[in-house]
């Protein structure tokens, strides 16, 4: 089978089409902070007295940044992705593959290169259609194009279009996190915020029990020790605080039961 201008062509129109649906991961620049979050994060935590009275804003937003790139991170290596994130100079904006470019012809250009190392030897114009040979003193047009008909095959039959979203894979999925992650972002981070207060509410709970139960075990003896530290007051006319010291200072001459019972014995 012979490959014309016009299949090549047409498996080039395959390839922009699939290129023009994931500009978004090719040719976007992104960022990871969460501009929503930080605008709202007081507002958020508001809603919440328990979290605010225990936790500063600032410190639960940095932490929720923490958290979320840490779960990042640990997605793309549970996923087995290769972090492409290409970072424009020192900024925090970057690319997901080193693709962006606004002319369509150059970056198919780029993907051929990229993919086989310029093994097709088939030249793309600006518009991204296949550069016509021309006659030379070496190869007529129609020699050249049996000469490349492998390079033609290739990208005729849609083999290329394989490759190149194959190549973009895990751009596609990291941009889809990422997108998922920014757009649901203020859910997230109330989500978050709803956790610590629960966690809060569930630590007071806890401790309630816990002063409940030592007031059962205790409220005896502590009634007992609050009238002797009144008993002393009235008495010496000292204040509340030197007569609990006194009362504690006498408890510390009381000998444990057990060398009482050594000294019997």
């Amino acid at each position: 089978m012979k490959y014309t201008y016009e299949m090549v062509n047409a498996g080039l129109n395959k390839i922009i089409e699939y290129l023009n649906s994931i500009d978004n991961v090719w040719n976007t620049t992104r960022t990871l902070k969460l501009h929503d979050v930080s605008f709202q994060a007081g507002d958020i935590i508001d809603r919440y007295p328990l979290v605010k009275q225990n936790d500063n804003a600032s410190d639960l937003f940095s932490d929720f940044c923490d958290m979320s790139y840490a779960q990042f991170i640990e997605w793309m290596k549970q996923e087995g992705l290769k972090d492409c994130r290409n970072y424009i100079g020192r900024t925090s904006s970057f690319y997901l593959t080193d693709m962006n470019c606004d002319t369509i012809g150059y970056v198919i250009d780029a993907l051929l290169t990229q993919i086989y190392g310029g093994y097709y030897q088939v030249d793309i114009d600006e518009a991204g259609n296949m550069i016509p040979f021309s006659d030379t003193e070496d190869y007529t047009e129609a020699e050249q194009i049996m000469e490349y008909q492998e390079g033609m095959e290739y990208i005729a039959d849609g083999d290329f279009l394989k490759d190149v979203k194959s190549y973009f894979s895990d751009a596609v999925k990291i941009a889809d996190y990422i997108d998922d992650f920014m757009k649901n972002q203020i859910e997230y981070f109330t989500e978050y915020i709803e956790c610590q207060n629960e966690n809060l509410e569930y630590q007071a709970e806890q401790a309630n029990k816990e002063e409940q139960a030592f007031m059962e075990k205790y409220g005896m003896a502590i009634g007992r020790l609050t009238a002797d530290i009144e008993k002393v007051v009235i008495e010496t006319g000292c204040t509340i605080a030197e007569a609990t010291r006194i009362i504690h200072k006498a408890m510390e001459q009381v000998k444990p039961l057990e060398v009482v019972k050594e000294e019997i014995a």
